[in-house]
């Protein structure tokens, strides 16, 4: 009856509302902001005049909203890591308004030589720009700063590349050959993508903790089982081959200072 059409009317209009509040509340301007100021595309080819004043307008807004929202998170073992980074610092609005300038004309001034102005004119995207902004240093070393927070928005607003990376992470952790369970896999992939790589110097106090987990705080003590070992196999016949092959240069061609 019409109290029921009544009724989904009111519905359809409170959710109208409540998106109307979304769209004008502070999360949009924030991705507002985000839009106004960190889409290289833009900056490279209208860098100047007008567009780089709205421009750092809108990098006011973002990085008032960064400061406030984000806080340092402190890990044990990591103290180092994290005052070497500084969470989400940042300088004076008058700095920021520098690097985003000093950023566009040296972006303006690569488009006009090659190889920037034939691979940055075909770009559909900032992707294009963003890698050799973060690539070569007379790009990056003006804008510091800005950069972080670039970076800081790319994680947050969560676009294809990086879902992408995730997907790959996600890929690695749960192959079908590991027979992992669902539970065991969310966790290895998480480190996976948070914690610091192994090859880092920050990673040695990950990987003490780690260990001191794994073995209830004994020492680590490892025993490796060979499953062709204990068959009283040592050497496979491929490997064995290979070992019967003389090499084509010495091997103490690769030791250092040997010409």
């Amino acid at each position: 009856g019409l109290g029921g059409v009544a009724d989904v009317a009111a519905l359809i209009a409170q959710n109208y509302k409540a998106r109307r509040a979304v769209q004008n509340g502070p999360r949009a301007r924030v991705i507002t902001a985000m839009a106004g100021c960190l889409d290289l595309l833009q900056l490279r080819s209208e860098g100047d005049g007008e567009y780089l004043r709205a421009a750092a307008g809108h990098l006011r807004v973002l990085s008032r909203w960064a400061r406030k929202s984000t806080s340092t998170v402190h890990v044990p073992g990591f103290a180092a890591h994290v005052e070497h980074h500084g969470g989400i610092t940042l300088p004076g609005d008058d700095v920021m308004d520098g690097e985003l300038e000093a950023l566009a004309s040296r972006l303006r001034a690569a488009d006009a030589v090659p190889p920037y102005r034939a691979k940055w004119s075909a770009a559909s995207s900032s992707t294009v720009i963003m890698a050799d902004v973060f690539r070569y240093q007379k790009f990056y070393e003006v804008c510091p700063n800005f950069l972080y927070l670039y970076q800081h928005c790319a994680l947050k607003s969560v676009p294809e590349a990086v879902v992408e990376g995730m997907g790959g992470v996600w890929d690695r952790c749960a192959t079908p050959e590991r027979h992992l369970t669902f539970e065991a896999g969310v966790k290895e992939a998480v480190i996976c993508w948070n914690a610091p790589k192994p090859h880092m110097e920050s990673c040695i106090p990950f990987l003490d903790r780690a260990l001191l987990v794994h073995f209830d705080g004994k020492p680590p003590h490892f025993t490796h089982v060979s499953a062709a070992a204990s068959r009283g196999v040592v050497q496979s016949k491929v490997v064995q081959k290979h070992r019967n092959t003389k090499p084509r240069l010495p091997g103490t061609l690769w030791l250092p200072g040997t010409r």
